[in-house]
């Protein structure tokens, strides 16, 4: 990735951002695009419409995924390979439409920042980070109804932003089949919980700031954006808390453990949330299971409308930003209808690994439900 030179910036096709002919309002203050990126359309990946993944020819071979917010026309990165050193998320893609892009061609394609300014500054992400109490979360999250041994391990999944772990939706899973914990017996582990519960305070001063999203469709994409990128930067904070060192025992010089594997140790009925996006982890937390003589089960929630399902996803995103409360995976637009194809796709991988856990073990079921 490099400076582009202004002075190539008037015959450079990014001046016809989005097929317009208009420049994009949130270019630098000298109306050129600030960054680009020199690769190529990913054509190898299965994508939906108005999902691109850009990858860079040359090493290191980082990559983006940006998409469509169609409220606002403007194409936004939402997923980086390398977000730190590379395009941050709520990057904007400020060239020619991606369809026009020959495939396997190498194009510099160029970025820019959006023209609002962040409500949370960096320094203030990095201290509330360092100032989170990771042991009073495991003990919130472990602090369950009763307290009973039934090794079970109840595998929830299914598309980020489904709602598989509402309270409800879990209370129906175990309800069906007598031999499964309740929900109240059970530790119940959702990351995106964990994340909501450690950034509540910051959370709730970016809708705060943005309450006009709920009208203005520019200032929800910045409560969107600022949003997800809040998210991001607290993944490492709730893998500590849900995972810690998962070899690592109860007096280490690695850490103490996460939640996981202290409930593994007490013996008492685990519920996970997962999207299937890591199928290595999931393997190793069904490889763990078996270790401490756990049966599994896995529950797969289907979208079985994805045009409501994306409603209802816009309208928890307007109800977060009147309550300032946190309801979930934070991307948004045709990025979910990724997330909930690559389920899909990874649902028969998942089953396997639960099945093949239980063959000649100790029993375990895995079932599709609707959405």
């Amino acid at each position: 990735m490099s400076q582009l030179d202004p002075a190539n910036a008037a015959s450079h096709p990014a001046i016809h951002a989005m097929g317009q002919g208009a420049p994009c309002p949130c270019w630098n203050r000298d109306g050129v695009p600030e960054y680009e990126l020199i690769g190529e359309v990913d054509e190898k990946l299965k994508l939906p419409e108005g999902v691109y993944r850009l990858t860079e020819t040359n090493s290191p071979k980082r990559s983006v995924t940006i998409t469509v917010y169609e409220p606002t026309g403007h194409w936004i990165v939402q997923g980086s390979s390398d977000r730190v050193n590379f395009l941050p998320i709520g990057t904007l893609y400020v060239g020619i439409p991606l369809y026009q892009v020959a495939a396997s061609t190498e194009t510099a394609f160029p970025f820019a920042s959006p023209d609002w300014s962040r409500v949370l500054c960096r320094e203030e992400i990095e201290r509330y980070k360092k100032e989170v109490n990771k042991e009073a979360e495991i003990d919130r999250l472990m602090d369950t109804k009763k307290r009973v041994s039934k090794r079970w391990l109840i595998i929830l999944y299914g598309a980020a932003g489904v709602g598989k772990g509402k309270k409800e939706n879990a209370k129906r899973v175990l309800e069906t089949d007598p031999e499964l914990p309740t929900l109240e017996e059970s530790v119940h582990i959702s990351q995106d919980e964990v994340i909501a519960s450690v950034a509540a305070e910051l959370f709730a001063r970016i809708a705060n700031v943005r309450f006009r999203g709920a009208e203005d469709v520019y200032e929800r994409e910045a409560f969107l954006v600022e949003s997800l990128s809040l998210y991001h930067d607290f993944l490492g904070v709730a893998a500590d808390i849900v995972h810690g060192p998962l070899s690592a025992p109860e007096t280490s010089d690695h850490g103490p453990p996460g939640c996981i594997k202290r409930t593994f140790t007490r013996g008492q009925p685990l519920i996970v949330q997962t999207s299937g996006t890591d199928l290595p982890g999931i393997q190793k937390l069904v490889q763990m299971a078996r270790m401490y003589k756990y049966k599994v089960a896995a529950f797969f929630s289907r979208v079985a409308d994805v045009s409501a399902w994306r409603r209802e996803l816009e309208m928890q995103h307007l109800k977060e930003l009147t309550d300032g409360r946190m309801r979930g995976s934070r991307n948004f637009g045709a990025y979910m209808e990724m997330m909930n194809m690559h389920a899909e796709e990874h649902w028969l991988k998942v089953k396997a690994i639960v099945d093949k856990s239980n063959e000649n073990f100790l029993g375990g079921v895995t079932r599709t439900l609707q959405h």
